[in-house]
């Protein structure tokens, strides 16, 4: 269990929670603003959901790139 802003007991963690969002994310296509679509999902995986650069590649890596 991991604890919220709210000081309550989230069930997931916020690394989950981006795993979840980028798999959620439709796959980048070349030639189809793919490149745009990656940025935005990168950008918000390190500033929206505040990680780390290596975790955030990883998830693309593991969980985005495969699409």
């Amino acid at each position: 269990m991991h604890i919220n802003t709210k000081g309550t007991q989230c069930a997931i963690s916020i690394e989950e929670r981006a795993i979840r969002y980028a798999e959620a994310t439709p796959g980048a296509v070349s030639g189809a603003n793919g490149h745009n679509q990656t940025f935005s999902l990168t950008s918000t995986l390190v500033h929206g959901f505040c990680l780390d650069g290596e975790v955030a590649l990883s998830i693309l890596k593991t969980h985005y790139n495969p699409k």
